[in-house]
């Protein structure tokens, strides 16, 4: 038990990943355990067992978003910080937040930069959810529209809002809680710790946005927000301050609960067609943001600030 919070920057990077996989391994079970206990002990293992997305009452609505806050809370946070705290001594100060350093310019760009690749990332999904497998896959296929529908089933539960004290809470379960601390996970943990083994911080970004995107387990959602992964890798990699992915990452996620509750944007399981006009003028500004952000940042420092 001792090895599990013994300190690990001085072993090999191949040991310190499997550390990273073995903690985040105990963190999800323990949350799933836990988080199935605090269901039963609520509404009791009959209900717990009859329990369907479509049917949900208020009060069971507001337990689901409770054991949704527990358990980002142990999936995500905790093991970055036990992580961090293994790697440096400190919860820390592996995830370069820097919160000195932020500028208004950067944080202006960050927020500029996502807001300009939401057209894009919408046409990616609507080509995403247009994905067919091969006939001999079709089996597979059901299956994966099948658990989509029930987690668009779940989410459009979560996401009904009746009073500002519902957007709060949404706005904290939906944005706050994974801006920070998938972040802290994906970003500050996985995609540096990839950076410093492989000596290559624009794979580890690709890969960490292909996990970051598969952890969701939407299949038909899995391109764009691989895409959106990629920006917040970037964001990071470019500035050296991992306040930037976060602060990107929560109006990507806040300006949608927003748009839901103020009634400008309809919770829907498909994408309507996307103006391909819109599509090119907004990733020709979302190049132009990008490449002024990454003017903005000290280029000499950046792998310096990232791989340390």
């Amino acid at each position: 038990m001792n090895e599990l919070f013994a300190p690990i920057g001085h072993k090999s990077y191949l040991a310190q990943f499997l550390h990273f996989i073995f903690i985040f391994g105990i963190c999800f079970l323990f949350a799933q355990l836990l988080t199935t206990i605090l269901l039963v002990a609520t509404v009791g293992l009959e209900t717990a067992r009859q329990l369907n997305p479509v049917n949900l009452t208020g009060s069971q609505v507001s337990i689901y978003k409770f054991l949704q806050i527990v358990s980002s809370i142990f999936v995500f946070f905790i093991p970055a910080l036990l992580f961090s705290y293994q790697k440096t001594g400190n919860r820390y100060r592996y995830f370069n937040l820097n919160a000195n350093e932020l500028t208004i310019r950067g944080i202006g760009l960050s927020i500029g930069i996502v807001l300009m690749s939401l057209p894009l990332i919408g046409f990616l999904l609507q080509l995403n959810q247009g994905l067919v497998l091969p006939s001999f896959l079709s089996g597979l296929e059901e299956w994966m529209r099948h658990t989509e529908e029930q987690l668009a089933e779940l989410t459009a539960a979560f996401l009904k809002m009746d009073s500002p004290m519902d957007l709060l809470i949404n706005l904290l379960m939906v944005a706050v809680l994974p801006a920070i601390g998938e972040e802290l996970l994906f970003r500050g943990c996985l995609q540096k710790l990839l950076g410093e083994w492989w000596d290559n911080p624009h794979k580890a970004i690709w890969v960490t946005a292909i996990v970051f995107s598969f952890f969701h387990f939407q299949f038909f959602g899995f391109l764009p927000r691989m895409v959106l992964g990629l920006f917040l890798g970037y964001l990071f990699y470019w500035s050296g301050n991992l306040w930037y992915a976060i602060i990107g990452h929560f109006v990507n996620n806040g300006l949608q609960v927003i748009l839901l509750y103020s009634g400008a944007m309809e919770l829907d399981h498909s994408v309507e067609n996307i103006p391909m006009l819109s599509v090119i003028v907004s990733t020709a500004l979302l190049v132009y943001l990008g490449f002024h952000y990454y003017q903005t940042f000290n280029n000499n420092n950046r792998d310096k600030k990232f791989l340390s």
